[in-house]
């Protein structure tokens, strides 16, 4: 290649201008036959891929809609049902208890001669408890165990509480 690029001066000596668009040409050429070699050809899509992305895709978005459903049916936000018993042993508990974790803690609270109060925005918190002559403290962690991040059970000395978490 580089015989083709000759200086056609017609038997005049080369100029060192001459040689230097020479050497330019011959520099160019280096450069974007480098680059040239790089280029990658385009990337082959997986049909599979796409059509597995399309349909997680359409199945994230009727779960959306059935959870929507449900929610505006009531079935999310209904408190699970009150039963349960609780009794109190000195510093023993037993508490045979389905149901909301506010109503468990308030009868409690009302067996150990304690204040009951919430703060925050009250959600429903369902719970299950099944203990036999458990120590207060154990069933008080069961139960903060059970809400998890959506609110703490408080214990002071004159009272018990219910913290709601901001959601």
């Amino acid at each position: 290649m580089l015989r083709l690029i000759r200086n056609f001066s017609a038997g005049r000596p080369a100029t060192d201008k001459s040689k230097s668009m020479q050497l330019t040409r011959v520099a160019l050429f280096i450069a974007v036959s480098g680059v040239a070699g790089c280029a990658q050809p385009p990337v082959a899509v997986d049909p599979t891929g796409r059509m597995l992305d399309a349909q997680l895709n359409e199945s994230a978005k009727k779960i959306d809609r059935l959870l929507g459903d449900i929610s505006r049916a009531g079935g999310l936000s209904s408190v699970a049902p009150k039963t349960g018993t609780v009794v109190v042993n000195g510093d023993l508990v037993t508490v045979d208890w389905q149901g909301d974790a506010p109503e468990v803690l308030r009868k409690l609270a009302e067996a150990k001669g304690l204040k009951f109060s919430t703060l925050g925005r009250a959600v429903p918190v369902p719970v299950s408890i099944d203990a036999t002559n458990e120590s207060f403290i154990d069933v008080l962690q069961n139960i903060g165990t059970q809400l998890g991040g959506r609110a703490d059970v408080v214990l002071k000395a004159d009272s018990l509480e219910i913290h709601y978490r901001a959601i």
